[in-house]
């Protein structure tokens, strides 16, 4: 582990304490390591006043539903079979048939996630948005963030949900619980 010391330059900058412990753990000497946690650079373009797109009417979703989000590149990391699933239970329950799950992204696993909704007849609830450009507007739309990841250094799109006062679901797990 001494060459690791030797070879790395003098600082490392980690994004949370979670990162620092697995750099430690990795051998890196914490003396090296800054923790800079991430945040919203520009509270600006999370203002919960300000007038956003109407992404629940571009969508389908009506104001009286509920609309839960998930944002990320889509994939086996990221929590967002799990999502659907918990979601697919959620729906097993009569009561509750005022309710739509977004994901937000693209990734390798998009694919078979569609395929998945698709046979299980879960189209209609759980809508697949692709990469957005329009971040902002989406966190305003939604109702409730869920992130379900299974490996998480910081989860900067918690930060920005933070940002815009949403209701947050989250694994606790890596740099999440820092947040």
């Amino acid at each position: 582990k001494e060459w690791i010391n030797r070879f790395l330059p003098m600082k490392i900058i980690a994004v949370s304490n979670y990162v620092k412990e697995r750099l430690i753990n990795a051998g890196v000497k914490k003396e090296k390591i800054i923790v800079l946690e991430n945040g919203v650079i520009d509270l600006k373009k999370y203002d919960i006043n300000k007038n956003y797109k109407d992404i629940r009417r571009e969508i389908g979703v009506k104001k009286d539903e509920i609309l839960i989000g998930v944002v990320g590149i889509i994939t086996g990391k990221k929590g967002h079979i799990e999502a659907i699933k918990t979601f697919e239970k959620l729906l097993e329950y009569k009561d509750i048939n005022k309710i739509k799950l977004c994901l937000v992204g693209d990734g390798p696993y998009q694919v078979e996630y569609e395929d998945y909704c698709k046979k299980n007849s879960l189209e209609s609830n759980i809508l697949f948005l692709g990469r957005r450009n329009d971040i902002p507007d989406i966190m305003n739309s939604i109702d409730i963030l869920l992130h379900l990841s299974n490996s998480e250094t910081f989860g900067m799109v918690i930060v920005e949900a933070m940002a815009m006062g949403k209701v947050i679901v989250a694994s606790n797990l890596g740099g999440i619980p820092e947040i």
